[in-house]
């Protein structure tokens, strides 16, 4: 999971945890990420659990799931509606519908103007040269100076603007009501910050039952840079009641 916390599932076998493709976390091509191509591409590891055949006694088939924060997130929700062989997600300050989210991140005419001229350029870009435009990291998805030390300092700071058309056009909210009656879990900063906390309160509305949405006022989009938190009790709860970790 990018951002750090991937340990803290370490003690749930069946939760797999989700690198976004390209960001420097798999051996992907660095910073083609789009979600589209992401939903439909499962990483060896996850293919060898979707297909895995049950004889290992450490694993449980019917009870694997999906979990991601931020940009990862939405892939593993999507993933998680279009496929029943995953039997859970957990969704950590992600989002539902990409132009929503970039009109809330860019707001008012200039700004917005401004990031749809940068998809525009990218377009005119490939159509002219056969090449991507690369982009700043900040003109994609802004992030406010203090929160940005939280950032992984091996991150990629610039994109193909058409990872950025990508994000606008991917629908994740068009498929969560088809995780029910799977269990669903929606964790977000009552403030974020990044991404707005409308994005799953609006997700919500759209999913069906069991379905928890946490809104917590103690963290800023970042939720594991405080191990201690709620967050990270509410996660660990759920976990319990989902997943249960047994020894034998």
């Amino acid at each position: 999971m990018p951002g750090g916390g991937i340990e803290s599932y370490h003690h749930y076998p069946s939760i797999k945890s989700r690198h976004y493709l390209g960001q420097g976390f798999t051996q992907r091509q660095p910073t083609r990420c789009t979600p589209a191509l992401y939903a439909h591409y499962w990483t060896p590891g996850e293919a060898k659990l979707a297909q895995y055949d049950g004889s290992r006694v450490d694993l449980q088939i019917k009870k694997i799931g999906l979990a991601g924060n931020d940009d990862s997130v939405d892939v593993s929700r999507f993933e998680a509606g279009i496929d029943k062989r995953i039997a859970a997600a957990i969704s950590i300050g992600g989002w539902g519908d990409g132009e929503r989210k970039f009109r809330n991140q860019h707001p008012g005419p200039e700004k917005w103007k401004k990031f749809t001229d940068m998809l525009e350029a990218g377009k005119k870009h490939r159509q002219e040269t056969g090449e991507e435009l690369m982009v700043p990291r900040w003109d994609i998805v802004p992030i406010p100076e203090h929160l940005r030390k939280n950032v992984n300092p091996d991150a990629h700071m610039e994109f193909p603007a058409e990872t950025a058309q990508s994000m606008m056009d991917f629908k994740a909210d068009e498929v969560v009501g088809n995780i029910a009656p799977r269990p669903l879990l929606l964790l977000h900063s009552a403030n974020d910050s990044v991404t707005p906390t409308e994005q799953s309160v609006e997700m919500f509305k759209r999913a069906g039952k069991p379905t928890e949405l946490h809104l917590l006022a103690d963290i800023d989009h970042f939720p594991f840079t405080d191990e201690g938190s709620q967050f990270v009790a509410i996660l660990k709860g759920w976990l319990d009641n989902n997943f249960p970790a047994t020894i034998t």
